[in-house]
């Protein structure tokens, strides 16, 4: 996949576009891929924090929730924010990663919740 001739992403392998459009065309994602999978995300008992935006072209309020709802025994923060809320015309689907937003994602959001000793923090 050329993402990054596209402007997206970055170029992908074949087989993560494949993956990727078999989870975007079955109405439950990632179960596509079965049983063993659904155990895997039901396993999943470390913290999750979630932000995500009302201007997300691709992720939904609805998406983002039934995506959390695979990890059943997770503890879950999850944040739906507004892109004028931090100031910001547009955020979309992966403005979280452009440098402009490091202080009011990253900082104001994230950093926070990593050093609440909420999550789990691997020593590099």
């Amino acid at each position: 996949f050329p993402g990054r001739r596209l402007g997206m992403v970055g170029d992908l392998p074949r087989g993560v576009i494949e993956q990727w459009r078999r989870w975007c065309l079955h109405p439950q994602y990632a179960l596509a891929d079965g049983e063993a999978i659904r155990r895997a995300f039901s396993a999943v008992r470390t913290p999750i924090v979630s932000l995500s935006f009302t201007d997300d072209e691709m992720m939904s309020r609805r998406s983002i929730e039934s995506l959390l709802g695979f990890y059943r025994e997770a503890p879950k923060t999850a944040w739906r924010i507004a892109p004028e809320e931090i100031g910001a015309r547009h955020i979309g689907h992966f403005g979280f990663f452009r440098p402009q937003f490091a202080e009011s994602l990253w900082a104001g959001y994230l950093l926070p919740e990593l050093g609440s000793g909420n999550c789990l923090v691997y020593p590099s």
